[in-house]
């Protein structure tokens, strides 16, 4: 008799754990479906300059449910970065980075890259060695993806161009001719065709 009340008191046990733990799984599934819902309509707000603030609320509203979320928090930062706060976004975006190198999430690059762009930003106000070399690598970083690789190809050399101690137009024209030469065919490639013609005209007008 004593082992049979035993089993029984281990079955229910065991039962409440595992009711325990399907309602876990199921709000857990319930959170993420709905921070990937925020996500999706953060990005369709984003699609016009007067949906920006909305954005960055609905962005918000997602953290607020997964702070690790790495599709929000880059989204959140490029959508900082449109409305040019640059310190909000380069902290969302450092913290993407951080989040998919230890999960091994997808869009790390992307997190990447967009961390250059806004670091870039920053770097034309604050002329910073900082800013530039966290431009430079977090660029160098994400080229070594094939999806992102044209993108922080030409964001390099971009920075090579802003006003400063690193202004290198001779760097920055060869890294624009390792665009041409790698990414033949990429919609970017007529408008950087054109303004390499133009810079070094310009540079030959210059006497360099």
């Amino acid at each position: 008799m004593r082992q049979t009340v035993l089993i029984v008191a281990a079955s229910a046990v065991l039962l409440a754990a595992g009711g325990i733990a399907l309602r876990s799984l199921l709000r857990s599934q319930a959170r993420s479906a709905e921070v990937e819902r925020l996500v999706e309509h953060a990005r369709e707000l984003a699609r016009s300059e007067q949906g920006l603030s909305s954005a960055a609320i609905e962005l918000q509203r997602a953290l607020a449910l997964d702070p690790d979320s790495v599709p929000a928090l880059i989204e959140r930062g490029e959508v900082c970065l449109r409305l040019a706060r640059l310190d909000e976004s380069i902290a969302h975006l450092r913290h993407a980075v951080v989040v998919a190198e230890r999960t091994g999430a997808d869009g790390r690059a992307r997190a990447q890259l967009v961390l250059a762009r806004s670091l870039m930003q920053r770097y034309r106000g604050s002329s910073a060695e900082e800013d530039f070399r966290g431009a430079h690598n977090a660029f160098l970083a994400a080229q070594h993806d094939p999806a992102w690789s044209a993108e922080a190809l030409e964001g390099r050399a971009t920075l090579f161009l802003e006003k400063g101690r690193n202004r290198n137009v001779e760097k920055a024209l060869a890294l624009f001719d390792e665009f041409l030469r790698l990414h033949s065919g990429h919609p970017l490639e007529p408008g950087i065709r054109e303004f390499v013609d133009q810079l070094r005209g310009r540079s030959a007008a210059d006497g360099g």
